[in-house]
């Protein structure tokens, strides 16, 4: 079998480097900068359970590491990117209920008046996927780190430190209808 991981400082596998302000201290590596920051790698077309019809796909973070067979593998990321955003209908307003509390304001009780106010506006989004592929033969007994380097997938190998890059290549455009909600709170009277 061979392994592929992220590329990572080994600092941040211990708990206590996963909170802030001590997880800044990781970010002293570019690569696991910029992995931990974009978008995820997966491994395509594995075996999970050693069941060769069931193929299947993993992601890579933190704290997996994927085993698989000898052989072609494939490491995949895809980012999205929009091309153009337009409003597509009006926009519509709800109106919460106003409700009151007793806060204290100026060590005196008061009692506090709020309502809760929504606008939500639909939009046709047009966006395109930009999709990068690593093909590469892995070996029994290697272990292989995935990173991502100006916005490339690279994989670096454990024996003689050989990277690979990854091609990318811009998918077709699509279109999608998505809606964006605003929410104001104001006060109000009973």
């Amino acid at each position: 079998m061979a392994t592929i991981a992220l590329k990572a400082p080994a600092i941040s596998r211990v708990p206590l480097f996963w909170i802030f302000p001590l997880n800044m201290l990781t970010w002293f590596s570019e690569d696991w900068f910029a992995t931990s920051w974009g978008p995820n790698i997966s491994v395509e077309n594995i075996s999970r359970d050693n069941s060769w019809w069931k193929p299947t796909t993993a992601f890579l973070d933190r704290f997996t590491t994927i085993k698989v067979l000898p052989g072609e593998q494939s490491l995949k990321t895809t980012q999205s990117a929009i091309l153009h955003k337009e409003q597509n209908g009006n926009t519509s307003y709800s109106y919460g209920y106003c409700s009151c509390t007793e806060k204290e304001v100026d060590k005196k009780k008061k009692t506090v008046c709020e309502q809760t106010n929504t606008s939500t506006t639909p939009y046709r989004v047009t966006a395109q996927d930009r999709v990068c592929r690593l093909s590469f033969t892995a070996s029994a007994g290697r272990q292989y780190e995935a990173y991502i380097r100006d916005n490339l997938i690279m994989l670096q190998n454990s024996v003689d430190q050989h990277i690979d890059k990854s091609d990318c290549y811009w998918g077709t455009p699509y279109t999608y209808e998505t809606t964006e909600s605003i929410s104001s709170t104001s006060s109000c009277s009973k």
